[in-house]
């Protein structure tokens, strides 16, 4: 079964199940700025690991850290593929690692998970922002060893 949290960090619907303030949000940035000349993204754009540098919004009360794998698959969809995601939880008790995976498309600026509109989805270089309503996730691409 998977949880609403999940649903939140993959999907990026509002709300969640975990209690506010559990952990300050400010110790979940990075001191690297991200840029601020975003364009929607293409499905080539998303090709590859990305991880988290910083969450905003309501979800940084519960989200330490995300990370995306995508993998571009014009036999799965013309506009996208396949993905994986990880966050690591802080929640009442232990920090605990969630995942997800399915298949993934961008139209028109949309992010789209298991055919579920997640997210505006924005890329500057090597950055990507992810944005609903309870909030955005900046990632920046990483090697995968």
């Amino acid at each position: 079964m998977r949880s609403e949290l999940l649903a939140v960090l993959l999907a990026l619907s509002a709300g969640s199940c975990i209690a506010p303030s559990v952990v300050s949000s400010s110790g979940r940035s990075v001191s690297a700025s991200a840029p601020n000349d975003w364009r929607p993204a293409a499905p080539a754009d998303l090709a590859g690991l990305f991880e988290s540098v910083a969450v905003e919004g309501s979800d940084a009360q519960a989200l330490a850290r995300v990370l995306y794998h995508f993998t571009l698959d014009a036999d799965v969809d013309a506009a996208g593929g396949v993905y994986t995601g990880a966050a690591l939880v802080i929640g009442d008790g232990a920090p605990q690692f969630q995942t997800l995976g399915g298949v993934w498309r961008v139209l028109a600026g949309r992010l789209e998970l298991d055919g579920v509109d997640a997210a505006g989805v924005q890329v500057a270089g090597e950055w990507l922002r992810l944005e609903s309503e309870s909030g955005a996730i900046v990632l920046r691409k990483a090697a995968l060893l």
